[in-house]
């Protein structure tokens, strides 16, 4: 349960580093694995302590205004959504709340569509445990006095651009595409644990390049470009983040990653146009 939103390197050298990582089959290291599976990337920035707005305006500022994610540890510890953990405890509590979005497949692939009949956080909370759906909502009113804004967002100007605070709820196993958005985000764990990968928006020339064609690398579509691509919006909508085809997408083998573990209490930053994918970790 989570509350939130560089041009292609030289043949040559592409060449050397494939060859060094194909297995022993004679695919690429982490071909048809899971997404991240060719190359073991790196934890992402951690803060122990929160910053001050200043000093949290300045990591924005960083590379350029492209910023960096960062892992708050413990960030939400102190709010009241932490009791967030049964759905006994919400349905007494929030369960004739009003609720705006079910979606289907815990696997996101933006073509499962809206789930009828979704109007209360009871109407979901029946239903999700025994069947492939989860919430994606605007917290609801009554449960908005139980998650605060981190301090250092209370000062500064940060909160005239608050543009909408989601609810995403699920019974376990979900994944998300691998996509972007275009505002910063923060996300926080008040139960559960989700891992994200990250990549730097450096990449983006390359992985955007011929968007729903087999010229483009990495599985790249646009559904804006073509009414004949399923779904909605811009991600990477011919990968699949449960067995990624290196054959046909060699582009991936190319890619750096950074990643972060979010465990309950945890809050993340997550830049404006970083590419990131969402996965549950729990064991």
């Amino acid at each position: 349960m989570s509350a939130c939103a560089r041009g292609r390197r030289a043949a040559g050298w592409y060449g050397a580093w494939l060859l060094a990582h194909v297995g022993a089959a004679g695919a690429p290291a982490g071909h048809l694995e899971p997404f991240g599976s060719w190359a073991p990337g790196k934890p992402i920035k951690e803060w122990t302590s929160l910053p001050s707005p200043l000093e949290f305006f300045e990591h924005c500022q960083l590379d350029g205004g492209a910023s960096e994610p960062v892992l708050m540890r413990g960030a939400a510890k102190g709010m009241p959504a932490m009791d967030w953990t049964s759905d006994e405890y919400l349905l007494e509590k929030f369960g004739g709340s009003k609720i705006s979005g079910v979606e289907y497949d815990l696997k996101e692939t933006r073509v499962g569509g809206q789930v009828p009949g979704m109007r209360v956080l009871r109407d979901f909370l029946s239903k999700y445990n025994t069947t492939d759906i989860y919430m994606v909502s605007q917290i609801p009113k009554e449960m908005r006095q139980d998650v605060k804004f981190l301090p250092f967002l209370r000062c500064g100007g940060y909160l005239d651009f608050l543009d909408v605070a989601n609810l995403w709820i699920g019974r376990g196993g979900s994944k998300s595409v691998v996509h972007y958005d275009d505002q910063d985000n923060i996300n926080c764990m008040f139960s559960g644990r989700k891992r994200f990968i990250f990549m730097h928006p450096k990449y983006k020339r390359e992985f955007e390049a011929h968007p729903n064609t087999a010229k483009n690398r990495f599985g790249w579509v646009d559904a804006d470009l073509d009414k004949n691509v399923k779904g909605y919006g811009a991600f990477f909508g011919n990968l699949d983040v449960d067995r990624v085809d290196l054959i046909n997408l060699p582009g991936w083998s190319e890619v750096e990653y950074s990643y972060a573990e979010l465990e309950p209490g945890d809050c993340l930053y997550i830049p404006y146009q970083w590419y990131h994918q969402a996965a549950d970790a729990e064991l």
